[in-house]
């Protein structure tokens, strides 16, 4: 199942792939997606030292 950054990431490329223009608006949801991406990966391999 496909993660919501991810499904967030990607329809924002759609739209910006369609339209041609990047907007701050944009900008943002991809550096929303790519972080709460990015924080994912990190929590999910990382383990606390027993």
């Amino acid at each position: 199942m496909e993660g919501l950054a991810e499904s967030l990431a990607r329809r924002d490329v759609v739209s910006m792939e369609q339209s041609r223009t990047v907007s701050a608006d944009d900008i943002e949801a991809l550096a929303f997606a790519a972080g709460a991406t990015i924080a994912n990966e990190f929590f999910c391999k990382w383990k606390p030292e027993q």
